[in-house]
């Protein structure tokens, strides 16, 4: 799997409503210092899960997903897994 068929996978996950939510609790406005990151409203333990299925993901496809414009690919790009 490739980089941009993970990132549709974590698209789908989202939530809105927890989307919302993460927009104000990481303080995304205009001004502040999480302005412009884009939240698709996915928990980490979900990302977790889903990292776990990647563990062999190649170093070109994980630098593609840490350009993601939406916060929760980027973490699953930079989430450690054991």
């Amino acid at each position: 799997m490739n980089a941009e068929e993970i990132s549709k996978r974590i698209q789908k996950m989202g939530n809105k409503e927890d989307a919302r939510f993460l927009q104000g609790f990481f303080k995304t406005g205009v001004g502040q210092y999480g302005e412009g990151d884009i939240f698709l409203g996915i928990r980490v333990p979900a990302l977790h899960k889903l990292a776990k299925e990647y563990k062999a993901l190649p170093l070109k496809e994980i630098l593609l997903l840490l350009r993601s414009p939406y916060h929760e690919v980027r973490l699953f790009a930079a989430y450690p897994v054991c």
